[in-house]
């Protein structure tokens, strides 16, 4: 339980240091807050187990099932365990999101959720323009090359 309690305590380090971290305008502190907030970040890992996640985020572990259902919370599956855990960054952008929403008072974490799943879907049209852009440029290669 103590080493649950030191990772959730790392996530929320991280949530703290990115938070400070956009309100400094010195690039070397900035570098420095960043580089903290990488190490605290890879020590985290790239899953933390759903129940540290709810918790981190203020809401019960069959919230987080719900959203998790709804596909908009990804899960990791580690080798050689049957648990599913929730994919570390999106659980701690999700929490950078709320506080953000809290500061403002302009709405919940299912807000945050909302936001997130439209940035996702925002990036994964730009990676498909890409991916698409690549196959043109191929083709006008191959038919300049005739």
């Amino acid at each position: 339980m103590a080493r649950r309690t030191a990772a959730l305590r790392r996530a929320e380090q991280v949530v703290a240091l990115r938070e400070t971290a956009r309100s400094i305008h010195d690039p070397d502190a900035k570098e420095r807050i960043e580089r903290v907030e990488r190490s605290l970040r890879a020590e985290l890992g790239p899953s933390m187990p759903k129940k540290q996640a709810a918790e981190l985020l203020g809401v019960s572990v069959t919230a987080l099932d719900k959203w998790i259902a709804r596909g908009t919370i990804p899960i990791v599956r580690r080798a050689g365990s049957s648990r599913a855990e929730v994919e570390s960054d999106t659980v701690l952008r999700l929490a950078q999101e709320q506080r953000d929403l809290e500061r403002g008072k302009t709405g919940t974490l299912a807000v945050a959720i909302r936001r997130l799943a439209e940035r996702r879907a925002s990036e994964r049209r730009i990676t498909e323009a890409v991916k698409l852009s690549n196959v043109l440029t191929t083709i006008a290669a191959a038919r300049g090359n005739r």
